[in-house]
């Protein structure tokens, strides 16, 4: 019961910090994607740096979790798909496998220097 206040707590303010990021940033077809790539450098950097269990589900299957967002990815490609903008919806869809997958490599190599 504890571990899914931790997770709910962590989702809470993941989703509000996700909120506020949307706000900061211009909107445009890509500002789901910076804040999938923030969350992958996040986790990358997080996930050898951080072993309490609590604090794992906590940041990793709450705030993280929350903060970043699948659906939303879909959803964006799909409208990019549909308007015909098959290029963007390629370099959209390339972009968060191949740059999150290197952020999230980014933040692990970070957490290991410090």
């Amino acid at each position: 019961m504890i571990s899914a206040l931790y997770i709910g707590f962590g989702g809470f303010l993941g989703a509000l910090f996700r909120s506020l990021l949307v706000r900061i940033i211009p909107y445009s077809n890509f500002n789901i994607l910076i804040i999938n790539l923030l969350g992958c450098f996040l986790f990358g950097f997080l996930i050898s740096k951080v072993h309490d269990l609590e604090l794992r589900l906590f940041i990793f299957s709450g705030f993280l979790a929350s903060m970043t967002t699948f659906s939303t990815f879909i959803s964006e490609l799909s409208i990019l798909i549909e308007s015909k903008s098959l290029a963007k919806a390629s370099f959209y869809l390339l972009a968060h496998v191949f740059i999150g997958l290197f952020f999230f490599s980014l933040g692990k190599f970070f957490a290991r220097s410090i």
